[in-house]
């Protein structure tokens, strides 16, 4: 029986080296996080704190600088200094250069590639925000109290 549809492969399984893994969201998988999207599309400067906030997720440190920096050199920004962090956030986590080159990614696709990286970072370091530490507490066992017979109503107690 012949099957009419050709193999799938995803652009990011096409380009993957040996031992690299996929990022677990595509380039265009804008909505897999809908309040980054929201965030970065509709508040003014929010793909600038995006890009800050993963910044300061890899490199540790306040968002702030990086952010502000951002909003200022936006067009350096998206050539010159956002592959270096796409860069390292691939060599952190083992993942493939795709869709294409980090440079190329963020020249064509800045937006979606600093959604992506967000996207990525908070998978695999869950929703702490950046430059804070998860601290877990044990949570303290439930005691039980006794208490010593009370006497009648007007009776004295004894010691």
């Amino acid at each position: 029986k012949r099957s009419h549809s050709a193999p799938h492969a995803t652009p990011t399984t096409a380009m993957n080296g040996p031992g690299q893994e996929q990022w677990k969201t595509g380039i265009c998988g804008c909505f897999d996080d809908c309040g980054l999207c929201l965030g970065v599309c509709c508040i003014p400067f929010g793909l600038s704190c995006a890009y800050g906030n993963n910044t300061a997720r890899v490199q540790g440190g306040d968002c702030t600088q990086p952010c502000v920096t951002h909003a200022v050199f936006m067009p350096c920004m998206m050539c010159c200094v956002a592959p270096g962090l796409r860069g390292a956030i691939r060599q952190q986590y083992n993942l493939d250069e795709s869709p294409c080159s980090d440079c190329v990614t963020h020249a064509c696709c800045h937006m979606m590639a600093v959604m992506q990286e967000g996207r990525e970072l908070k998978s695999r370091t869950g929703m702490q925000a950046p430059g804070q530490q998860v601290q877990m507490q044990q949570m303290p066992v439930q005691q039980q109290m006794t208490y010593a017979p009370q006497p009648a109503y007007g009776q004295q107690q004894q010691q």
